[in-house]
């Protein structure tokens, strides 16, 4: 705690949260031990590196008050009772301000509810390649961007990488995956997005082998290439300008971008050329240094696979974490740091007769990793999975179309899922003679509200929905219905509004206003065409028009093609 936050104890009164606190020390001072070890820049045991920044906030010079170490400790009677208490709400501003610092939960779930449940289907634009991939918004402003697959036949079609503003309702592709060759274009899946945290630059990686750099009036800075094709970005909770890069050539790769202009990497290679990394999770809290990487087979008959902890400033490996050598499919780290939970396919050791993929919940905090718990789920691939804010619920959402929810509390006791829950029917097209789970995405969809047990999940059926895990009967709502499946959604930094990215390749937005058309028409975004490389799309559509035409038409001459008039 801060020399503020201690102060403000004495003005919290009867605050009857500060019962669950009875009897334990909340805080103790730093030592002249301590200190010494601070100014010689050593790590100092037992303390977090937010409790040594917190103390250098009060103490800039390291020089303590006093030198005996004092501690705040909550008695049987409470805080001492200000006259002044009265006035105040307990939910007031600065009360709110400093909860969080005091380690009392903040009454944030009811607010979060109602701003969900008053959200509304209000725009929407269909101007997708294909299937959207990802949606994410700027964690500033209402900007966003879309990542979306491609097909390699005749659908194959602009539309890879869109970039707008919810407020202004105004989108426009990136040129950048894409061969431009007139006649030939090809466009490529882009597999991943992310925004750097300070909201400079957008990244964007596809199976073109490249990673685009983009500022935020939509211009690329620098391109990233010298590896195969990308299936993952990262960005990482220790720096702002390190970026991950996994590639299906079995490597991850560290960027330095801090200045998009130069291109400085660490190659962290990968320990078995039979395996590529499936997804890269930052490390948060203690563990901000930290990334996640879980590989699975290149061969896709195949089940084997692998997880790693990697050390981001250093580019070495931490950890091979065990058991992990079946298909890494899923993993999410715990904000607090506590445990990291990671979802797996394939056949494992000790399973049970209907187990298709198993849910690990990890402790870093040993020396070596150690697997809190693991327990089977029939899921045959898994989407998500993740940890409740309180850290005692695993999800795992998976293509069954329901999301198995485990208390962690219940270890020891059969550990059976606490909830299932389901969504309906799939609104994806089946092939002829194929498994359901074999085609269909299922949940693909789940997150939870903050510091709350409310948790969101959108699934192939077209609907997000709404869970209270406190209740028997946990489902709250339907919050929104689509026409086709939801594959990603994302909130804006302010949280009224909701983008919502679907299988069919539109992207629909969600606020507390609604469309305001009577009839409930939802209003289309305007897009914007933009010019690339000098080359106008008015150039590319009248070539396309004059092949069409069949006065001219492209023949391969001497091993070039070229275009000759009929």
């Amino acid at each position: 705690m801060t020399k503020r936050a201690r102060e403000f104890l004495k003005h919290m009164g009867d605050y009857r949260e500060l019962e669950r606190f009875q009897d334990e020390i909340l805080h103790v001072d730093f030592t002249p031990e301590e200190v010494e070890l601070l100014k010689r820049e050593r790590e100092v045991p037992g303390r977090t590196n937010a409790d040594c920044e917190r103390f250098l906030q009060d103490h800039p010079m390291l020089e303590l008050e006093n030198d005996y170490p004092t501690f705040v400790q909550i008695s049987a009677s409470g805080t001492p009772q200000s006259t002044l208490d009265h006035k105040s709400n307990q939910t007031s501003s600065l009360r709110q301000r400093l909860c969080a610092e005091l380690g009392l939960a903040q009454n944030r779930s009811p607010r979060e509810l109602r701003k969900l449940l008053n959200l509304k289907p209000s725009s929407t634009f269909n101007h997708a390649s294909g299937d959207v991939i990802d949606f994410k918004f700027h964690p500033i402003t209402d900007q966003f961007a879309v990542c979306c697959n491609t097909l390699t036949n005749d659908y194959n079609r602009p539309g890879n990488l869109l970039f707008g503003d919810a407020k202004t309702e105004i989108v426009h592709q990136l040129n950048g995956h894409e061969d431009r060759t007139v006649g030939a274009e090809k466009y490529y899946t882009v597999s991943d997005i992310c925004f750097s945290h300070d909201g400079q630059y957008l990244f964007s990686g596809s199976y073109d082998n490249t990673v685009k750099i983009w500022d935020m009036k939509g211009e690329m800075m620098s391109c990233l290439s010298g590896h195969g094709r990308i299936t993952a970005l990262s960005t990482t909770f220790c720096s702002d300008r390190v970026l991950a890069v996994a590639s299906d050539d079995g490597h991850v790769y560290l960027y330095d971008v801090i200045n998009p202009s130069k291109q400085r990497r660490i190659i962290l290679e990968g320990q078995n050329n039979r395996l590529c990394p499936a997804f890269l999770v930052p490390g948060q809290g203690v563990c901000a240094n930290w990334l996640l990487a879980g590989y699975e087979a290149k061969d896709s008959g195949s089940h084997a696979g692998a997880l790693y902890a990697y050390d981001v400033p250093t580019g070495a490996m931490i950890q091979r974490i065990i058991p992990a050598s079946n298909s890494q499919a899923a993993a999410f780290f715990h904000p607090s740091a506590m445990y990291f939970v990671v979802g797996a396919t394939g056949p494992f050791s000790g399973a049970g007769p209907s187990a298709k993929s198993v849910v690990r919940v990890f402790d870093p905090r040993s020396d070596r990793i150690g697997m809190f718990v693991g327990h089977d789920s029939p899921q045959r691939d898994i989407n998500v999975v993740t940890l409740s804010p309180c850290g005692l619920q695993v999800t795992s959402s998976g293509t069954d179309g329901k999301t198995f929810i485990w208390d962690l509390r219940m270890v020891g006791q059969g550990f059976e899922p606490l909830h299932i829950l389901s969504h309906g029917p799939t609104k994806m097209v089946a092939p002829l003679d194929a498994q359901l789970e074999d085609w269909d995405t299922g949940v693909s969809v789940a997150e939870w509200l903050p510091q709350s047990n409310y948790l969101l999940t959108g699934g192939s059926d077209g609907m997000l929905k709404l869970w209270d895990t406190r209740l028997g009967s946990p489902l709250v709502r339907n919050v929104a219905e689509f026409d086709s499946g939801v594959s990603s959604m994302d909130f804006n930094a302010d949280r009224d509004t909701l983008g919502v990215g679907q299988s069919s390749g539109r992207v629909t937005f969600l606020d507390w206003h609604g469309s305001g058309n009577p009839a409930d028409e939802l209003r289309k975004f305007r897009f914007q065409q933009v010019v690339a490389e000098g080359i106008g799309n008015e150039g590319i559509l009248a070539a396309r028009e004059l092949l069409a035409s069949g006065r001219v038409e492209i023949r391969e001459h001497l091993g070039l093609r070229s275009v000759f008039a009929v």
